[in-house]
């Protein structure tokens, strides 16, 4: 089967590992608890035991918004820098342009958060 017919919450197997698709492109492995992005064309396995295989059940506990934020300040700083080591490789302007871009992004996912942590 391929991830990409996998449903979000679903189990599954590939590499000899154990996962959880927790979005259409990721997947948390089970033993580690690491996310690892996964191709939606690679094929992976359903477990044999049909109660293995169930989705997990929805998370009902509440979301701290501010640990979302610090996350995802986290993950741009990280962002900016693997732009700055692409220095060499790319022309000033294709930089430029994906840093105002990745800015630009920042912004509106920090105010849908903040908007969403004011209701």
């Amino acid at each position: 089967m391929k991830f990409a017919q996998v449903p979000v919450g679903q189990r599954f197997e590939l590499q000899g590992g154990r996962y959880l698709k927790t979005s259409p492109v990721v997947a948390v492995e089970e033993a580690s608890g690491r996310s690892r992005f996964i191709g939606k064309y690679v094929e992976v396995t359903l477990p044999e035991n049909p109660d293995q295989a169930k989705p997990a059940p929805a998370s009902t506990a509440p979301v701290d918004p501010q640990a979302v934020l610090a996350e995802f300040e986290a993950f741009h700083a990280r962002c900016l820098a693997i732009l700055d080591g692409l220095q060499e490789s790319l022309d000033v302007e294709t930089l430029d342009r994906a840093r105002t871009e990745l800015e630009e992004a920042r912004r509106r996912f920090v105010k849908r958060i903040e908007d969403g942590a004011a209701e």
